[in-house]
């Protein structure tokens, strides 16, 4: 049985400052969107359970959830609300962000709720980031029980995280405000990334131009003790990406699942991680039973037909996911059933039918019904041998032998379906061999990798950088599992280290699933050698900067910002590890400067934002015209749009939610500040013209953004439109 208590009402009580003691007020600043998430509580005998929470300084109703599951299965539920409320408080409407020179009026509202007038004194506190065009100092006078609002007009100056905070005092009741509010570069991000270990002195040239936007540069050095480390930062950095489909939903929630692997085999217990990574999983478990259709199967975002391909990745995940976390076996067992009943005669599993394979009777349909069949066996036999069941699948693919295969990428998934199949098995030997003479190798024979970049596409649209790391990490799981030469092993394990983007993933969501997938495999110990870490940074001339890594903290990336230390002009970095414990690192250096006059002439994609008019009233609407097109030869495949929310408008989601009844968008997610699209296939020279409605909240002068068009499975095939000014004018 589940109890829960009902809270009516909570007051808060402040100590208020004596008369025109304003310092003394109490600042609220923590305003979360989720107060507390706890998937996991133990009741006592009589099913109850206290819990402490501190409660945030939100004015509001929060809706209180809970569940539960007794000792014997039964399940209980109760819903509640926890009201937070004082009788005289101040609320300010902050735009998530600004871009630098833009210019805002910020309504700040008063709320008397007590039964006599207020005469209100509001003060702006002023800040270096921010020019104020108005009085910092105003005062309102309020009646019993009014709410009424003035504004503070302000100009952007400085680039970066800031605070913006207001004073209201009226002789001995008060109330103070700091939101947050990020100021964006109005221009063009430059950006490196190096990646290494630091087996010797590591020295880095940094060279910073005159015309960089002031404020914009950043510099960060991250240092990984292990390879572990490199996972624990891949679980936040993944959902810094879109997530909406089966496939990206998957991958944001398979990290998770592979650190708790980790954990479980090597008997590490790191708790803050793994607290964490169960909440991802409980949370994307749940999501990803949404795109089940019926009759069983998996689709990218859950309309019939069911996809093969895709419904094999959720089985590879499903099994992995029950290692460490309780889900319905039946999911396990219907998903099998469902792809075992999709195999043809012959033993093998039919490309999907969304055009990109061709037809049956080319080249171009042979490698992907091998790549499918492979992928699909993979999936299907990992950890249920069946030589019976899996003997014709088994006899279609040793029909393709070695020396008829020349893609790694195929090799490498026939590798693994056969591994799986019996990875007893010699059969799998001579694909192995023929996968190792086909790495490529660096100048100094420590790193390599696999290239199929030129040949057709990987199982999910994978192209360009996201298909190299897609084949490396494919062919090391191979090689791991097939006891592969283990300086070859090494050298890829290496490799997939260098390509860290810098979000800690592997450039997408796919690449990254595979690449934790191999470094993890890679071991068969715990990642993290019992070693303290002594690492020096020197940054010019100045004296060496000396960081620790206990042995206890070697699962833990380590971050170093060095931005406010780098200005215009040259700059060397030096790192140097005194310990020789070969920790990671790397090196995420960025700027801005000016925008462009006009995009990109080859861009493979191009994107055009227009306004139906850039100057309006507050409350007026104004109509965004989005166009993109793909100015390649083959159609591309999950094109996602972002299109940019102006700071002070607000987007009509209807106008959305028509263009995917009608089927011209397959999905879309609003954000604070951007609405994005997913488009599953975008042929060439076809634009596709995408219209819809923003409604101005307040006064603004502002610089909007620009769209930004782009492959999900290849981000260097993008293209972004011209930033475009908006003026509103008026009261709200």
């Amino acid at each position: 049985m589940l109890d829960v208590e009902r809270i009516d009402e909570l007051r808060l009580d402040f100590d208020l400052a004596p008369e025109g003691k304003k310092q003394g007020v109490r600042v609220r600043q923590w305003f979360p969107e989720t107060l507390l998430w706890r998937p996991e509580l133990i009741t006592d005998d009589q099913g109850r359970v206290t819990l402490d929470v501190d409660l945030a300084d939100s004015i509001t109703t929060w809706r209180l959830t809970a569940s539960a599951v007794s000792a014997s299965g039964q399940l209980g539920a109760s819903q509640s609300s926890l009201r937070v409320f004082q009788p005289f408080f101040v609320d300010l409407n902050l735009p998530v962000a600004l871009t630098r020179e833009d210019e805002v009026s910020l309504p700040v509202v008063v709320y008397n709720y007590l039964d006599q007038p207020q005469e209100v004194q509001l003060t702006l506190a002023q800040a270096d980031w921010f020019e104020s065009l108005d009085d910092v100092e105003q005062k309102i006078t309020l009646a019993p029980g009014e709410v009424r609002s003035l504004h503070y007009r302000i100009r952007a100056k400085r680039v970066g995280d800031h605070k913006l905070m207001v004073t209201a005092q009226s002789g001995e009741i008060a109330d103070a405000l700091e939101r947050e509010i990020k100021v964006v570069p109005d221009g063009r991000p430059v950006e490196m990334v190096y990646n290494g270990v630091l087996d010797a002195s590591t020295e880095l040239n940094l060279s910073v131009p005159k015309d960089a936007i002031d404020g914009s540069v950043s510099t960060i050095v991250r240092l990984y003790p292990s390879t572990f480390s490199h996972v624990v930062e891949g679980l936040d950095g993944i959902f810094r990406r879109p997530y909406g489909c089966f496939e990206q939903t998957s991958s944001t929630t398979y990290p998770n699942v592979l650190a708790l692997q980790y954990l479980k085999r090597t008997g590490t217990s790191v708790p803050a991680v793994e607290a964490q990574a169960r909440e991802y999983i409980h949370l994307g478990y749940q999501r990803l039973l949404t795109f089940e259709v019926a009759g069983g199967g998996f689709d990218w975002f859950g309309n019939p037909p069911a996809n093969r391909s895709l419904t094999a990745y959720g089985l590879m995940e499903f099994k992995d996911m029950a290692r460490v976390h309780d889900i319905d076996p039946s999911l396990i067992q219907r998903t099998r059933r469902w792809l075992l009943a999709q195999r043809k005669s012959d033993g093998s599993w039919e490309p999907e039918g969304h055009r990109f394979h061709g037809d049956p009777a080319n080249a171009a349909y042979d490698v992907a019904e091998l790549n499918t069949t492979a992928y699909v066996a993979w999936s299907v036999f990992e950890g249920d041998p069946n030589p019976t069941e899996a003997q014709p699948t088994l006899s279609y693919l040793v029909s393709h032998r070695p020396n008829q295969i020349d893609n790694p990428y195929t090799l490498a998934l026939v590798c693994n379906a056969l591994l799986a199949i019996d990875p007893t098995s010699r059969v799998v030997r001579p694909y192995l061999d023929k996968l190792q003479s086909l790495r490529q190798l660096s100048g100094d024979g420590k790193r390599c990798w696999w290239n199929s970049t030129g040949s057709r596409r990987t199982m999910f649209y994978g192209a360009g950088r996201s298909q190299e790391i897609e084949t490396t990490a494919l062919a090391t799981l191979a090689l791991i599992r097939g006891s592969g030469e283990s300086a070859t092993i090494r050298g890829s394990l290496s490799w997939l280290i260098d390509q860290k983007d810098g979000i800690g993933t592997w450039h997408s969501t796919q690449a990254t699933v595979l690449a934790l997938k191999a470094l993890i495999a890679g071991s068969g110990r715990s990642l993290a050698d019992q070693k303290e870490r002594r690492i020096e940074l020197q940054l010019a001339d100045q004296p060496a900067e000396r960081i620790t890594i206990p042995v206890d903290q070697s699962d833990v990336m380590r971050q170093i910002n060095l931005s406010d230390r780098i200005t215009s002009g040259d700059w060397k970095l030096t790192l140097k590890d005194v310990t020789d414990a070969a920790t990671g690192y790397q090196i995420v250096f960025r700027y801005y400067t000016p925008t462009a006059t006009a995009p990109e002439q080859n861009e493979p994609l191009t994107v055009q934002l227009d306004y139906d008019r850039t100057e309006l009233a507050v409350n007026d609407s104004v109509r965004a015209r989005a166009t993109v097109t793909n100015r390649m030869e083959e159609a591309a495949p999950m094109v996602m749009l972002d299109l940019p929310i102006p700071a002070g408008f607000a987007v009509n989601v209807d106008d959305f939610d028509q263009m995917k009844r009608q089927k011209r968008i397959e999905k879309y997610q609003v954000t604070s500040r951007s609405v994005i699209v997913y488009l599953l296939r975008l042929e060439p020279e076809e634009p596709l013209t995408l219209s819809y409605e923003l409604t101005a909240t307040m006064p603004v002068d502002i610089l909007a953004l620009p769209a930004v068009a782009y492959e999900y499975y290849d981000e260097d095939k993008r293209g972004t439109s011209q930033p475009i000014r908006l003026l509103v004018q008026g009261t709200p």
